[in-house]
């Protein structure tokens, strides 16, 4: 069973770590960032979104885990950070990542259902997320869960 468990604040740092390094490889891929670019506007991101880490308000950050195995200790398998927002009716998905290891096994679909469950409870109707163009796997989960694609987001170099 997977469990979304409030992110701690000795975790934050870990995950603020793989966040950039995927958000940068993210944007150097789908836009026109250099790699250095798209690292130092990943790294901006994160710190002007999260200025109180964890306790940032609107923002939920949580440890995705897999408590089926029969230790006492659950099994870290990604992370999901969402905002809400002004009206709370609406959720944004800003990050969603299943460890490697863990991917195309079912944990991002339950993951999802999970967040579902708890969105439903605090009265939020609806879940937005962007999805990269280059990541043909989110997509596919998404579709599978029932998003439907309202818009495209797009862009142009003023280079």
């Amino acid at each position: 069973m997977v469990t979304l468990r409030a992110m701690r604040n000795e975790e934050l740092c870990g995950y603020r770590n793989l966040f950039i390094t995927e958000y940068a490889q993210d944007l150097s891929s789908n836009s026109d960032y250099s790699a250095e670019q798209a690292l130092a506007y990943a790294t901006h991101s994160f710190d002007s979104y999260l200025p109180n880490g964890v306790n940032s308000p609107n923002d939920h950050l949580f440890c995705i885990e897999n408590n089926d195995n029969l230790g006492d200790e659950n099994q870290l398998v990604g992370y999901l950070w969402y905002g809400l927002g002004k009206e709370d009716s609406a959720a944004f998905i800003k990050d969603f990542y299943v460890l490697p290891q863990y991917q195309r096994k079912g944990y991002g679909s339950a993951s999802l259902e999970a967040l579902e469950k708890r969105l439903i409870d605090q009265g939020v109707f609806e879940i937005k997320l962007r999805v990269a163009a280059d990541n043909p796997h989110a997509k596919r989960l998404y579709e599978q869960m029932a998003f439907v694609v309202t818009g495209f987001n797009m862009s142009k170099s003023l280079k």
